[in-house]
């Protein structure tokens, strides 16, 4: 299973991994700090996958971070 985490850039979990289903194989992201970059070091630790999807504002200007999030649910 996929499991996406998000959004809180001010949040940080201590206990992220007792959050996570059993089935989680992998963690997508947009790489931002917070709750995304803890999300990003328990799948490194736990070996589990790991996709983090960057924000391209170079190429999407206004609509970078729709055009993240848009791949993340996909």
């Amino acid at each position: 299973m996929k499991v996406a985490i998000i959004c809180s850039k001010n949040l940080i979990c201590t206990n992220l991994s007792q959050l996570l289903p059993s089935e989680t194989l992998e963690i997508v992201t947009g790489g931002a700090r917070g709750i995304e970059t803890c999300a990003a070091n328990l799948a490194i630790t736990r070996g589990l996958g790991l996709t983090i999807f960057l924000s391209e504002y170079e190429k999407y200007k206004s609509l970078s971070s729709l055009v993240k999030y848009l791949k993340i649910i996909n």
